[in-house]
């Protein structure tokens, strides 16, 4: 969850391509790392902005 909160109020200031630069390692950076059970958390945070990204491109190229 924090990942994911994290992740969408950094990008809110990115361009578009700048938040599709955006690695799960500059995330962690971000928040100041997390556990090593948890990383994950990072790469899905990541993975779901990109594939939301995806689907908006897909729709307004519709």
């Amino acid at each position: 969850m924090a990942c994911g909160s994290w992740l969408t109020a950094w990008v809110q200031g990115l361009t578009f391509e700048q938040a599709m630069q955006v690695e799960p390692s500059d995330l962690e950076k971000l928040i100041g790392g997390v556990p090593l059970v948890k990383e994950y958390c990072a790469d899905l945070a990541v993975s779901s902005l990109r594939d939301a990204a995806a689907q908006d491109v897909e729709v307004n190229e519709a």
